[in-house]
């Protein structure tokens, strides 16, 4: 029972070392995705803060400013609107895949750690496995010397008992003999 336990738990162990093990290569690999991602975002977010720059902080107001009518006003109102309002969703989408790709690798680890922990109680079950088998072996050896000593015990005392039987045989066989001879002599005398 204790060696198909230890197997058992062996078995668990494997497959959740097998899951953790293709966790940790999605986990990688989503990592390296949403790097990549978050690359391009600051890579873009840099040029769009670097165009901004170099257009001075008053291109915004020009923009307003150089509107020829109420209409074109409000349209580059608009326009100025979006680019503030794309560039500010743009550097919070970044801010968030960095803090994905920090959660991301905190459950990586988490994984990692797991797995560490599975394969050294898979080993430990295995050291135990191996040590109730030879337990086993050693105990099985023994009841099998058992097993011989005490055959030979029970062949002997079958050939001591055959043995009594022939003597108590012979005494009785002499016995009778011997009442046999004394009967025909008191008939004798």
């Amino acid at each position: 029972n204790q060696i198909s336990d230890y197997e058992n738990q062996i078995g668990d162990l494997d497959l959740k070392i097998t899951n953790l093990n293709t966790q940790i290569e999605d986990s990688q690999n989503r990592i390296t995705q949403k790097q990549e991602d978050y690359k391009k975002e600051k890579e873009l977010l840099e040029k769009r803060l670097v165009a901004t720059y170099e257009a001075g902080e008053t291109s915004y107001l020009d923009v307003l400013l150089s509107s020829s009518s109420l209409t074109d006003l409000i349209s580059n109102y608009y326009f100025v609107t979006e680019i503030t309002k794309n560039d500010k969703e743009l550097m919070e989408k970044i801010k968030k895949e960095e803090e994905e790709i920090e959660k991301a690798k905190a459950t990586l680890e988490n994984s990692k750690s797991e797995l560490n922990n599975s394969k050294i109680a898979k080993q430990s079950k295995s050291t135990q496995l191996k040590q109730a088998k030879s337990q086993k072996d050693s105990y099985v050896s023994k009841l099998n010397e058992d097993e011989k000593n005490t055959q030979e015990q029970l062949e002997q005392f079958e050939k001591d008992k055959r043995d009594i039987q022939a003597q108590l045989a012979e005494i009785a066989k002499k016995e009778a003999q011997q009442s046999a001879g004394n009967s025909n002599n008191n008939i004798v005398n």
